[in-house]
């Protein structure tokens, strides 16, 4: 019996330490195998304290938690800037003025690009129709008389759309003109892309241009071509001494344009003049033929002219070095425009082509300043004309070369130099009375500089 009780109490002491083994065995196991936040928390910071801190870096754990962090920045950096696009696209751009499109219904006012979005749609449906209706009278019409035509018909689309067709100062000419190409699609649709290529201008105002060419046999049909894709009333040609192709050429490229011929040359500018007298319409254009020029980019100087501007110049600052390496020519276009108290033009003036005038402005300073484009300038500013930059052209690295203007002190430098010598003449005599006042006391003139 003792023997039997002896090892009935071994039997029951190893039982209880096997389950008791047992059990730490399986708490262990799962403390590894899944371990609780706040456990790896206390395993991670303690191993941490127990490295070096160039080991901190190397540690598989910390890493991880930094590589999470960055996708998580980056992921979050990608949302913000999405939400940014979605707002810059759903904000209201107010390139032009919010046109009253619908005239009724359940908005009275939209967004200008959601009414530009709108109108490019309705106009494209207006040029199908217009095609339809007018496609077969119009095979009959040359290339100008088509632009006309179009552009007419595109004005009485927009008053269709509740659009007004007389532009303004605030009209965005690059918003005017995605109007005009969406009709001139709709257009070209159903006339098998004739009339695709034309700038519409909607304005009641009649247009023209002036052309001057000089031995341009290789380029005046290319120029008159770009001409013809504008909506044009009347158009000047002034060949001024040609001996090639030239007066040929001009009459045959557009036959409805006036031509004027001289044998021998009358000036280097005289030909605006006489353009600019012969003309009998509201904005004229002038340009020449040394390279060609987008009609797009003839337009925005017209157009500018129709929103209110009286002289609208070729803006060249873009195209040119900076001050301490420019040449004489730029540095007395500057010098007029900071004696006119216009420095913020800088070197433009009516020297460059294209630039357009108004009517207004070809009366109040005359014809005849014309054949000195600087004086003609000047007298601009003098008599409070709206004098404006339209469009940038590039005719520094464009413009032909001849042996008349290449070369240091070359005959067309020395001209245009005296021309802005006479500019200054002419301000100088305007401001008569102003220079010959009594001037301030050398003392009054440094205190007002310095203070």
């Amino acid at each position: 019996m003792q023997a039997s009780a002896s090892e009935g109490r071994f039997r029951r002491r190893a039982g209880f330490n096997r389950n008791r083994g047992r059990t730490a065995a399986v708490r262990r196991l799962k403390s590894h195998s899944s371990p609780s936040r706040s456990h790896k928390r206390v395993t991670e910071q303690s191993y941490v304290r127990r490295t070096s801190r160039s080991k901190r870096k190397e540690h598989p754990t910390l890493k991880r938690v930094q590589r999470s962090r960055a996708v998580r920045k980056a992921s979050s950096l990608k949302t913000m800037q999405r939400l940014k696009r979605s707002k810059q696209v759903m904000s209201p751009v107010r390139k032009v003025d919010d046109f009253p499109l619908y005239r009724g219904g359940f908005s009275q006012v939209r967004s200008a690009a959601s009414q530009l979005l709108y109108s490019k749609r309705s106009l494209r449906a207006a040029g199908n129709r217009d095609a339809a209706q007018w496609g077969q009278a119009d095979r009959e019409l040359s290339s100008l008389q088509l632009t006309r035509q179009m552009n007419q018909r595109f004005s009485q689309a927009l008053q269709l759309e509740g659009i007004a067709s007389t532009p303004d100062a605030h009209t965005s000419y690059a918003d005017m003109i995605a109007l005009g190409r969406s009709y001139a699609e709709g257009y070209a649709d159903v006339r098998n892309d004739v009339g695709a290529d034309v700038i519409l201008l909607p304005t009641s105002m009649k247009l023209g241009a002036v052309l001057c060419a000089y031995n341009e046999q290789d380029s005046i049909a290319t120029m008159l071509k770009q001409l013809a894709k504008l909506p044009l009333d009347e158009i000047v040609i002034v060949v001024n001494g040609s001996v090639d192709r030239t007066f040929e050429l001009a009459r045959k490229s557009l036959p409805e344009a006036v031509v004027i011929h001289f044998e021998k040359p009358l000036g280097h500018d005289v030909g605006r003049a006489i353009g600019a007298k012969l003309l009998q319409v509201d904005a004229v254009l002038f340009t020449d033929c040394d390279f060609s020029i987008d009609a797009e980019q003839l337009g925005a100087y017209l157009w500018s002219v129709a929103t209110g501007v009286d002289v609208a110049l070729n803006d060249i600052r873009p195209f040119m070095d900076r001050f301490e390496q420019q040449d004489g020519i730029s540095y007395c276009k500057q010098w007029l425009n900071q004696e006119l108290g216009r420095s913020d033009l800088a070197m433009n003036s009516m020297t460059a082509i294209p630039h357009a005038l108004s009517r207004k402005a070809i009366s109040m300073i005359g014809y005849e300043a014309l054949y000195v484009p600087p004086r003609a300038h000047a007298l601009a500013v003098l008599h409070g004309l709206n004098v404006q930059t339209a469009c940038a052209v590039d005719v520094i690295t464009q413009n032909r070369l001849r042996t008349t203007n290449i070369g240091v002190g070359n005959p067309v430098a020395q001209l245009i130099i005296g021309d802005h010598m006479e500019a200054l003449e002419t301000v100088w005599n305007w401001k008569r009375d102003e220079l010959n006042a009594v001037q301030s006391e050398r003392a009054d003139i440094a205190w007002r500089r310095n203070k």
